[in-house]
């Protein structure tokens, strides 16, 4: 049965898509072996998201300390010269395990992998049981795009550490040892407002590191030069004092980079700089256009601010300023996009990962991290596809 037809332009989902994925994976990790059992299964305009969970209905205890508890798959289509490309990213709760494209009839590239015997950690082990591997198969076999794959084009996933050859994956970073570094304040395992952020820094091609605490920066510090970071949304709140927000600290007091701030990155940033934030009395989660903007600042030059309405989700705003920040977007009267501009640290209270109209915006703050304004320019005239829209679900 063909779950994904090709019409025209259009690609159509049967609705039945969802059934091609197993009930169980099993995987193999530094920790031993589990069996995760399906979970969300979503269908977005561009993109079908699968999670599995840990079973603990027999062993309480089945998640040892430190070991994730979720398995996220996000499939996402290009067009390109040869057909439908099928490109997939795998997480392995908030770390990506591998990211790899899939072209007919059984073409594979790898751009990112992340387990046994690779580049970025040599010691780490994560694979895919046999099983598993024959059902990843069947997937990607079912869509209606040609592919005539079998379970020896993804060894470089499986569980066994002789398999994977790091001289055969041709890893091609924007940058040459240059990362992004993602902090990620999101909550797992969903990581709700992660995923945005990744798939448009995949989408131009920068490479990225993600750190979910001061360890992590520490240790992606060592290893590649951070040349800026991005402090991500969450589902947690400052006001919360449950929650603390030690990693953005972190990467504010001790990284030597701009740093963009993002709705929480806002939040946080406000708060660390000796500013204060307050509670807006409601949650808003809308699209808007902003009312006032700084359009000589870097952040929106060559932005069509007053034909994009931009995605906002928030409780919290700024009520004090940041020491040393000013003010470069609002919206009626709250504050909703900071500058501290000798400190290089930047703030929106608005998604800019969420539409593709407001990518700009971050393509400025990529091109202020490699050293010039002008690298927006190069950034738009890469061969950047575009991702296939799902405008219906019909059989």
């Amino acid at each position: 049965m063909k779950y994904i037809k090709r019409i025209n332009e259009t690609l159509v989902y049967d609705e039945k898509v969802v059934d091609i994925f197993p009930e169980k994976m099993n995987i193999y990790t530094s920790e031993g072996s589990y069996t995760l059992s399906k979970g969300d299964i979503t269908r977005e305009a561009d993109i079908i998201r699968s999670f599995y969970y840990h079973d603990t209905s027999k062993d309480g205890d089945i998640t040892k300390d430190g070991e994730p508890n979720m398995l996220g798959f996000d499939i996402h289509f290009s067009k390109n010269e040869n057909g439908i490309k099928t490109i997939v990213d795998i997480t392995y709760g908030d770390q990506m395990k591998s990211e790899f494209s899939i072209e007919s009839p059984n073409k594979i590239k790898v751009g990112h992998y992340n387990g046994i015997g690779s580049k970025f950690d040599t010691n780490t082990h994560f694979g895919f049981e046999d099983d598993t591997i024959e059902d990843l198969v069947k997937i990607f076999n079912s869509f209606n795009f040609g592919y005539k794959l079998t379970s020896k084009d993804f060894t470089f996933i499986d569980k066994y550490p002789d398999t994977y050859v790091n001289e055969d994956i041709k890893l091609t970073p924007l940058f040459e040892n240059e990362i992004i570094l993602v902090i990620n304040n999101s909550k797992p395992p969903k990581n709700l407002y992660l995923n945005n952020l990744l798939n448009y820094l995949k989408s131009r091609g920068v490479s990225f590191e993600i750190a979910s605490s001061e360890k992590d920066i520490q240790s992606i510090s060592k290893r590649f030069k951070v040349i800026g970071a991005i402090s991500t949304g969450s589902e947690y709140r400052l006001s919360d004092s449950t929650y603390e927000s030690k990693v953005s600290f972190y990467g504010y007091e001790n990284l030597n980079c701009p740093i963009l701030g993002i709705c929480y990155g806002l939040q946080s940033m406000s708060v660390f700089y000796n500013g204060s934030i307050k509670d807006s009395g409601d949650f808003t989660h809308k699209h808007l256009k902003l009312t006032q903007v700084n359009k000589d600042h870097f952040l929106f030059k060559d932005v069509n601010i007053d034909n994009i309405e931009f995605s906002f989700s928030f409780h919290d705003i700024i009520d004090e300023m940041p020491d040393g920040f000013k003010s470069i977007a609002m919206l009626d009267d709250m504050v909703v996009a900071i500058s501290d501009d000798v400190r290089k640290r930047y703030g929106l209270l608005f998604h800019p990962e969420d539409k593709e109209m407001s990518y700009p915006v971050l393509d400025n703050f990529i091109s202020k991290c490699k050293g010039g304004e002008d690298e927006q320019e190069k950034l738009l005239q890469g061969k950047f596809e575009h991702l296939v829209r799902f405008v219906d679900f019909r059989i």
